[in-house]
């Protein structure tokens, strides 16, 4: 069975239609995707151990400042490339490298100023300085040149993780070894800007952009036309995956948010890895954005896969959480260890409404689906700060499942106007998902009960039971013809 289906991906692979491409490109950044991950995690395991938990937090606070700002100015710039059929033109990335030139440069000068009044609010003053250094991100991001954002218009994967790829391993290689000998903050910071770094060089390296002073009006329209539309999703994106780090960390502690931050990162290793393959969704959705039925299909089996195979793994990290942050970072995150599992239902959300809303954007109706951004962060900012008041990380982390159920089912009803989609077909596709996840549930909670298991034996055993439900998933694709 195996291999009727390797032969047949492999097939497919070798073909120049749209499957072929998608497929090639899901295979390479699903490889890379999961390298890179693989090496983040196997950092974080090194760092747990060496930096304490308020080194966490303040980088946390500081990745959420440089999310806010680039947020705050962000308009689509980089999805109208992949987006609008002149994208790929000279004089239409010559507007792109404009507009986001000029706004890194805005954001980062403000950014510069306004350090010493985020370090004051943050009970740091002494972070002024790494505050400055961390936020030097904006500018490597903004001026990156932007003919490298055609890989992902063409479907160049390849070439596009192995630019990437190499641009994290040297910032993942380079806060590892800073971490042995400064032992603070700054190990994390030097990865981060070193990471941001690299991939900027690389880009006018290997896709060198020339700028010049010639602005196509038309082209320039057509980017603000789009941009209306996108304009307010990211802040609201950002102000619902962000401001947590900014509470937690000012209403309990640095060192708490250090904890949450770790738990979260381990919780959220999915959908970072989706994140990755993510991009090329936009592109192939796009190629079929005027054939609605095709993309309705397309649509619905790709959530089928999200749950065949998530539900099962998302289900091991709730039920084993515990030995799981124990035996990764240490017995201090046992404390976090339900707020993680709340994360946990979250990340599996999220990665749902990752899909629908690329459909959105292919379709050139990001706008149609701002709503369910807008309510989801308005009830996630009501409920945050009382909620972690009074029940600590507990209460943040169900602001942001409750909030991110809402917004998922807002998402489903626009599906309904825009593909014709309804609650009843959509729900259909998590039928799999449910009863393999059964599969990792019933003996994790048997030997929870009654048997207990030390730490290495219950993770072992867990991911037993996941991969067993991962081989019946296997199973479905080839009965049900799902891989076509």
């Amino acid at each position: 069975m195996a291999l009727a289906i390797l032969n047949k991906l492999r097939a497919i692979s070798k073909s120049d239609s749209l499957r072929g491409r998608v497929l090639q490109s899901g295979g390479v950044l699903s490889i890379g995707s999961f390298a890179e991950n693989f090496l983040r995690f196997f950092r974080n395991i090194i760092l747990a151990r060496l930096l304490a938990p308020d080194a966490f937090g303040l980088m946390a606070t500081i990745m959420a400042i440089v999310a806010a700002a680039e947020a705050f100015a962000e308009v689509g710039l980089v999805q109208s490339i992949i987006q609008n059929k002149k994208g790929s033109e000279k004089e239409f990335l010559n507007v792109i490298w404009w507009f986001t030139a000029f706004r890194a440069i805005m954001l980062y000068m403000i950014a510069f100023f306004a350090a010493p009044f985020i370090a004051d609010f943050l009970n740091k003053p002494e972070a002024t300085l790494i505050l400055r250094i961390a936020l030097i991100v904006i500018l490597f991001r903004g001026l990156i040149s932007p003919n490298i954002y055609l890989l992902q218009k063409e479907l160049n994967f390849t070439k596009w993780v192995l630019l990437t790829q190499s641009a994290s391993l040297l910032g993942i290689v380079a806060a590892i070894i800073s971490a042995f000998y400064l032992r603070n903050v700054w190990a994390l910071v030097l990865g981060y800007v070193a990471e941001a770094f690299f991939i900027f060089i690389f880009s006018y390296v290997f896709y060198p952009h020339i700028p010049n002073l010639q602005i196509n009006r038309e082209h320039a329209k057509n980017i603000m036309i789009f941009s209306r539309k996108v304009f307010g999703m990211p802040i609201l994106m950002v102000l619902y995956s962000q401001v947590d780090n900014f509470v937690i960390g000012k209403v309990l502690s640095l060192s708490t948010l250090g904890l949450y931050y770790l738990a979260r990162s381990l919780s959220d290793m999915s959908t970072t890895l989706f994140s990755k393959i993510n991009v090329l969704f936009l592109p192939a959705f796009s190629l079929i954005q005027d054939d609605k039925e095709k993309l309705k299909n397309s649509l619905l089996k790709l959530t089928e896969l999200v749950a065949t195979f998530g539900l099962p793994f998302f289900t091991f990290l709730i039920v084993y959480a515990r030995p799981i942050l124990t035996l990764i970072y240490s017995p201090e995150l046992n404390t976090v260890a339900i707020p993680f599992r709340i994360c946990c239902i979250f990340s599996f959300l999220y990665l749902l409404s990752i899909l629908i809303m690329n459909v959105a954007f292919a379709t050139g109706n990001p706008d149609k689906f701002r709503q369910a951004s807008l309510v989801r962060t308005i009830v996630f900012l009501i409920l945050l700060y009382p909620a972690t008041k009074y029940m600590g990380l507990i209460g943040a982390a169900l602001s942001t499942l409750f909030s991110m159920s809402l917004a998922i089912i807002i998402q489903i009803r626009y599906l309904k106007v825009l593909l014709n989609i309804n609650a009843l077909e959509y729900s259909g596709c998590f039928v799999k998902g449910i009863k393999y996840c059964l599969i990792v549930l019933i003996p994790g909670i048997v030997f929870n009960i009654f048997v207990p298991l030390h730490k290495l034996s219950a993770v072992a055993l867990g991911a037993f039971f996941c991969i067993i439900a991962w081989c019946f998933g296997i199973a479905t694709l080839s009965r049900y013809k799902m891989v076509q």
